[in-house]
């Protein structure tokens, strides 16, 4: 008759390393994980500021020239990190009366898509 032999049991320290090096591993993930995103989301803000640095340019252009009224794209958010400023047709409405009244010429929004 064949009997098995015994196996012995892990030790408890050894257990206690293990499950410290899964609960290390993912953390380290985790973190590899959060890293990732928040490089991506400084790109996206980072995209966004210059977007709307090129519309503060044409702006500051059409000061320049002696122009009295601009016309802008929108800048669209294209991430959570950063939001659109719908900019109107017409001088009066907000934002366009608060740009307008910052550097001195009329700002409209074109027709274009928002």
């Amino acid at each position: 008759m064949h009997t098995k032999t015994p196996r012995a049991a892990m030790p408890a320290h050894a257990i206690t390393l293990s499950l410290t090096i899964m609960l290390s591993l993912a953390m380290a993930a985790l973190l590899a994980l959060s890293l990732g995103l928040f490089i991506l989301a400084g790109h996206e803000v980072h995209l966004h500021a210059q977007r709307w640095q090129q519309q503060l340019d044409r702006i500051e252009a059409a000061r320049q020239a002696g122009e009295t009224a601009v016309t802008l794209e929108p800048v669209p958010s294209r991430s959570r990190y950063t939001m659109s400023i719908p900019l109107e047709q017409e001088p009066d409405l907000w934002p366009n009366r608060t740009l307008s009244r910052w550097f001195g010429l009329d700002i409209h929004g074109s027709a274009g898509p928002k």
